[in-house]
């Protein structure tokens, strides 16, 4: 987390880990608020332990987006605490970073005075069938390969959302439709590109798997 808010070019202060104590997210939530952003990772779905929206409820913020109709990173939920904008993703790591991605990057980027806020969005032609089910957006981690608008994808690895190898290899995030419950190998399909440097660094294949 830390070293995507720095590409984005944001001042970290790391308040550490929390246990799953109310009393001791608190403490640590009111550290955060005198700074433009808070980023919190877990604890903000709807299990015993997930104490993040009652802590930063009691810390007196706003909460204005609870879970989007995406995955990885369905439980992604916004607040506001005075000047301070929080953002409460979830704790898997994966979900945790792609949907940094989607809500809290582009977010900095506009605070810090950018106009070119979004990742780079391209068409590509599919090498593997990928498959779903409907009623919300997946991102895939793919890897994009290719130059001057032709360009191929496919997947980076097992798609699970604690599955952080695929997440490292990942160049891109393939876009599946919420209506949308199979893409077939050979479909032009909507990439974000996550790294421009298309494979320069990584030694890996293209999967069709």
């Amino acid at each position: 987390m830390a070293a995507q808010l720095r590409e984005a070019g944001a001042n970290v202060v790391d308040l550490g880990i929390v246990s799953d104590d109310k009393a001791a997210l608190i403490s640590r939530i009111n550290k955060g608020l005198s700074c433009d952003f808070l980023i919190t990772s877990g604890g903000i779905s709807t299990g015993e332990y997930d104490l993040m929206k009652e802590a930063l409820v009691e810390c007196g913020a706003t909460r204005l987006i609870f879970k989007v109709a995406m995955r990885p990173g369905k439980p992604f939920s916004f607040f506001e605490h005075g000047n301070a904008k929080i953002f409460a993703l979830p704790g898997n790591p994966v979900s945790c970073m792609v949907s940094f991605e989607m809500f809290a990057r582009p977010a900095l980027l506009k605070a810090a005075g950018a106009t070119d806020i979004f990742r780079r969005v391209v068409n590509a032609k599919l090498l593997c069938d990928l498959k779903k089910e409907t009623g919300y957006k997946l991102l895939f981690r793919g890897i994009i390969k290719g130059s001057e608008g032709s360009y191929v994808v496919g997947v980076a690895g097992a798609q699970g959302s604690g599955i952080l190898s695929s997440m490292s290899l990942a160049n891109c995030l393939i876009i599946a439709g919420k209506d949308e419950d199979i893409l077939q190998k050979g479909d032009i399909v909507k990439v974000i590109v996550t790294d421009d440097r298309f494979g320069y660094s990584r030694k890996h294949n293209v999967s069709s798997n």
